[in-house]
């Protein structure tokens, strides 16, 4: 009965974790995302000068 309960705790304890881990995951996600956007968008406009002249 012991190792039951201590299993189902790890479970929810893991599934837990899992959850934080992939919530993190997102918000890395997100953070590249809009620091690339942001990367690209200065990109273009240091090449614009370039292709007027």
């Amino acid at each position: 009965m012991n190792k039951g309960i201590k299993l189902s705790w790890f479970n929810k304890e893991h599934q837990i974790l899992m959850y934080l881990l992939s919530v993190r995951n997102k918000i890395i996600l997100n953070e590249n995302k809009n620091t690339t956007q942001k990367n690209i968008t200065q990109n273009e406009f240091q090449k614009k000068p370039q292709k007027l002249m």
